[in-house]
């Protein structure tokens, strides 16, 4: 019996993988194809929240040509801040959340909605706290509707959360000892003082908004019994969002 032969065939090169006036292509960590194979999103540069590298920079490869989608960030913030950027169901905007807010940008002009406004230290729009990344491994938290006229987003808010204070031993000759990221350099030890429930004490607010894409007022979505439950959003037709429970 005679096998097929395989065959490969280059989708996109290096040199279209340079951004302009760079002499290398960028280094690939994670990417996604639009539904038709006309776009790709590229996902580099990253750096580590908690467990997991999930923040860096997005380029969009369309036409042959790279587009930085927000590389820099939104509100003034550094490279490498954006987090789970994902195309729209036909591939023509990008969502995407740095600084514990939502943009979506549209990939062929680079205008730039703003989806949410109230992320903080202690309100986190589209990405998880400490506690559902270490407990639920829940780190990406919005996601589009069928029709990408909406999008559904986790809201966490952690201002009853009581901070529990680690030490950070850092520096030559010493080693992070507590696996945290973003240790301070240097011979002495420093505290960090991070969001961190205790049994039998508070845990994060939570709630689901559903918000249009284009920018507008947030609907949050009322779940008797579940105030300040744990939810996961996943949409199931054009309207609704189905939800999924458990207590905390």
């Amino acid at each position: 019996m005679t096998q097929p032969q395989e065959r490969r065939e280059v989708l996109v090169s290096a040199s279209q993988l340079a951004p302009p006036g760079a002499k290398e292509a960028l280094k690939i960590e994670d990417y996604a194809w639009s539904g038709d194979l006309n776009r790709l999103l590229i996902f580099t540069n990253s750096k580590r929240v908690w467990r997991a590298n999930t923040r860096g920079d997005y380029w969009v490869l369309r036409s042959q040509r790279l587009a930085s989608s927000a590389q820099t960030g939104r509100d003034g913030g550094p490279p490498s801040s954006l987090m789970f950027a994902k195309f729209s169901p036909d591939a023509s905007r990008v969502v995407v959340c740095t600084l514990n807010n939502i943009y979506v940008e549209d990939v062929q002009t680079g205008l730039v909605s703003r989806l949410t406004s109230d992320g903080s230290d202690k309100v986190n729009n589209g990405n998880s706290d400490w506690v559902y990344e270490e407990e639920f491994a829940v780190r990406d938290a919005f996601r589009w509707s069928p029709d990408g006229t909406r999008i559904a987003y986790w809201q966490f808010n952690t201002t009853d959360v009581k901070n529990f204070a680690l030490i950070y031993d850092t520096g030559t000759p010493y080693n992070v000892l507590t696996n945290i990221p973003y240790p301070e350099h240097g011979v002495y030890p420093t505290v960090r003082q991070i969001p961190y429930p205790q049994p039998g004490t508070e845990n994060s607010s939570v709630r689901i908004g559903v918000v249009p894409a284009v920018g507008g007022q947030t609907r949050w979505i009322q779940v008797p019994g579940y105030a300040d439950g744990t939810t996961l959003p996943a949409w199931t037709g054009r309207e609704t969002p189905t939800l999924w429970f458990s207590n905390t």
